[in-house]
């Protein structure tokens, strides 16, 4: 009898006996993704930047046609990089370094301005995205503020910042939130102060369960806020009230800072025990019964918080980058493909965090910056100085390297292995039949000089 399996994309699911799967699906998997209905070794990623220091969290920011990766190293300094030239923007002129206690930065883009955060410190904005132009404290936040406030976590919904899990003058808030006064596009918020009548800062504790607030995001029309051990909603309304809160679930909490990610509006979270998604209303388990127990039974339990969630937008990608057991940093990652709705893992570099942007941003093709007559370029005058159709990966590595991810068949020249293995198939669809295998015709396509 001759047997076709209908397809071999269905994903990795480790989660349920290998018996009990359909043929579609894969018991183990190593550097394979799933698409279209194939397995597909994962691609390999090249050396973008040899970073100052140990990069551990990056960032992209767009000025006009110029285009910039901030990232913050573990020495305490923050440097931004043109695609050409690289210079250090710490406030105070370059000089004032920040702490090196952070495992962990926040960022945010609101109205074109970068603002950075990482607990310890005053939250930082890039006034102007340029190589001459440094950091500086957030506007407004010492003067409005306790003394010695600082956030866990800084994000921006619609016009506002929002700060969670504040320490003021040496008081630990751990359960709340502060928006800002509204900012006026191409500007930081003005006011802080939640006591100025005429403007609509204020405050917010989110008391009713014991866990602590960590992180949060905009969804659709919505802030969610995300605690350790459950799921909040904060809706703009007009004023005097500015937010209304509801609960949308406390079944589960976020495990870390740098766990969600939205896409096409739809947030994405690790949660304890967990991988969700939630339209802002409600939440779903995207990975209950295919790799949830495999995954939560192999993070280190002494580093889970260094786990994060990156998002790779041009391939609607999910990777959720975890420590094994014995492991410091995130050197596996379960990918998880949005459209497809399968699974799959691939090993990467001892990463700190992943984020999305022209890789490739190249040198400025302004006029200001061109030597010879505007007659004689045959290009449009002040073009962008990139492709942005070509957004990519940027991958901050405890190696000391920003590598461009998903590029070439190599992890940075050293060969790359893909595995894939389906165990206990059944052919017929029943326990009891014993089935001897003569022949195995695999589909292969590939490029030529690989080995299989």
């Amino acid at each position: 009898m001759r047997y076709t399996a209908p397809h071999c994309g269905g994903g990795l699911i480790q989660d349920v006996s290998a018996v009990q799967l359909g043929p579609e699906y894969w018991s183990q998997a190593r550097n394979i993704l799933f698409e279209n209905g194939a397995a597909k070794r994962v691609d390999g990623y090249t050396l973008f930047n040899a970073a100052t220091g140990t990069p551990i969290h990056a960032v992209a920011v767009q000025a006009g046609a110029n285009y910039y990766w901030v990232y913050a190293n573990d020495a305490g300094n923050i440097l931004a990089y043109d695609g050409a030239i690289e210079d250090n923007i710490n406030r105070g002129g370059g000089t004032d370094e920040y702490s090196t206690i952070p495992t962990k930065w926040t960022s945010d883009v609101l109205g074109g301005i970068l603002v950075l955060n990482n607990g310890v410190d005053t939250p930082q904005y890039w006034a102007s995205a340029s190589l001459a132009t440094d950091l500086a404290d957030l506007t407004a936040w010492t003067a409005d503020l306790p003394a010695n406030t600082t956030c866990g976590a800084l994000r921006s919904y619609r016009d506002f910042l929002i700060a969670l899990d504040l320490t003021e003058n040496g008081a630990e808030f751990p359960y709340r939130m502060r928006w800002s006064n509204p900012a006026i596009s191409g500007t930081v918020p003005s006011s802080w102060d939640e006591g100025d009548p005429a403007t609509l800062a204020g405050f917010y504790d989110f008391s009713q369960t014991n866990g602590y607030v960590i992180d949060g995001g905009a969804v659709n029309d919505a802030f969610i806020v995300h605690k350790s051990d459950s799921i909040w909603r904060a809706q703009w309304v007009p004023s005097p009230e500015v937010f209304a809160f509801s609960l949308i679930s406390n079944e589960t909490g976020v495990l870390s800072t740098n766990c969600l990610q939205t896409y096409k509006g739809v947030q994405f979270g690790i949660m304890q025990g967990d991988v969700v998604a939630c339209d802002g209303l409600s939440i779903r388990s995207i990975i209950d019964k295919r790799n949830r127990d495999y995954l939560f039974r192999n993070i280190d339990s002494e580093n889970f918080d260094r786990t994060f969630l990156g998002l790779d937008t041009a391939n609607s990608r999910l990777m959720v980058c975890y420590p094994q057991q014995g492991s410091t940093f995130p050197d596996s990652a379960l990918i998880y493909d949005i459209e497809q709705d399968t699974w799959g893992q691939r090993d990467i570099p001892n990463l700190h965090h992943i984020a999305n942007g022209i890789v490739d941003p190249g040198e400025s093709q302004l006029v200001d910056d061109y030597n010879d007559l505007v007659d004689s370029n045959d290009g449009f005058v002040d073009a962008l100085s990139f492709n942005p159709s070509e957004v990519s990966t940027l991958w901050a590595s405890n190696d000391g390297n920003l590598y461009k991810g998903d590029e070439g068949d190599t992890a940075n020249g050293v060969a790359m292995t893909g595995t894939v293995t389906r165990q206990d198939i059944t052919l017929d669809g029943s326990l009891h039949t014993r089935n001897m295998i003569t022949q195995v015709v695999p589909q292969i396509t590939g490029s030529e000089g690989l080995s299989v």
